[in-house]
């Protein structure tokens, strides 16, 4: 049996609100600066383990949240992000 971690299940939440949130068009930019953040840091963690998922997902963060801070409108990051999340969920 897989073991449950809270640190997941809080990081989901956070992509699925942040996804939502952009949809909506609503400037919350603490929100998407720690988005930048989780997605910095993974891409730092990411390299050093080469670890490939972590990568591509750190990436899409990065992006979304440069995105949502310089107000450009494109909903398939964010439909991403909401699909991130859910996964981190499950």
């Amino acid at each position: 049996m897989v073991k449950f971690h809270p640190i997941l299940l809080l990081l989901g939440i956070l992509d699925i609100v942040a996804g939502i949130i952009y949809i909506l068009n609503l400037p919350l930019f603490p929100l998407y600066i720690l988005i930048l953040v989780k997605g910095i840091w993974g891409l730092t963690t990411g390299v050093q383990y080469k670890d490939l998922l972590s990568l591509v997902l750190s990436t899409i963060d990065a992006i979304f949240s440069l995105l949502a801070i310089f107000s450009i409108k494109i909903d398939f990051f964010a439909l991403l992000m909401i699909i991130k999340g859910v996964i981190s969920l499950v």
